[in-house]
């Protein structure tokens, strides 16, 4: 299938769309970096001006900083983009839609076309998150799962994928509550299939993925099987 197009930004770009990155813009933390919300002036995006999600990789914010060599997000967001501008991953309604992206030296980030409200970890302990809200992001949560974990030209061109680091840092929610997974840092299979085999650094201890999603065997051996696929 064909890919779409996306923008390269320049990091003033982003620094403009979030008012200077300033602390009234700032959603959230995730485990490479920080989120922000954005606009985008008339005319880059259509007529309007346009509200955006600014994610940006910062190293010194790694929460597995000592697993992970900072270098790592430069294939991070590589593969973030060859992922996201695949038409078939553009489609689904709970994933991202990626407009641009920066890769300005050392500074990275990525560019969504979403007006965000809070990610899921933000807004489990408040009353406004009611249950059938809850019910609402686990069904839609659950149809991401079904599509990245369905066998090979069922939905994906390549094959299903396992997303290692799920987590309700990285479910962004909109203000209509629709649920936007927007991190693939850990994604494995599919069109990454160099990454079945994880190099785990050679520390010990370490889980590469998120426990009570990722199978004991992966976590183990860093070795995706059929069964576990």
């Amino acid at each position: 299938m064909e890919s779409l197009n996306v923008t390269e930004f320049l990091y003033e770009n982003l620094n403009e769309f979030t008012n200077g990155f300033s602390e009234e813009n700032f959603v959230s933390n995730f485990q490479f970096g920080k989120v922000y919300r954005g606009k985008m002036p008339p005319g880059i995006y259509g007529k309007e001006a346009k509200d955006v999600m600014v994610k940006i990789w910062d190293a010194s914010n790694n929460r597995l900083y000592r697993v992970y060599h900072p270098e790592e997000n430069r294939v991070r967001l590589a593969e973030e983009v060859v992922l996201l501008k695949h038409r078939t991953m553009n489609s689904h309604p709970n994933l991202v839609k990626l407009v641009g992206f920066c890769w300005q030296n050392d500074k990275l980030g990525a560019v969504y076309d979403l007006d965000p409200l809070h990610t899921l970890r933000d807004l489990i302990p408040k009353g406004c998150f009611d249950w059938l809200k809850r019910m609402k992001v686990a069904v839609e949560f659950a149809r991401v799962l079904a599509f990245f974990h369905a066998p090979k030209k069922c939905f994906l061109p390549h094959g299903p994928y396992l997303i290692r680091n799920v987590d309700a840092t990285h479910i962004m929610l909109d203000k209509d509550y629709n649920t936007k997974l927007f991190d693939f840092s850990m994604v494995s299979g599919g069109m990454f299939p160099d990454r079945n085999k994880v190099r785990l650094h050679a520390l010990r201890g370490y889980t590469s993925g998120c426990i009570g999603y990722i199978d004991t065997y992966f976590a183990y051996t860093g070795m995706l099987t059929y069964c576990i696929h």
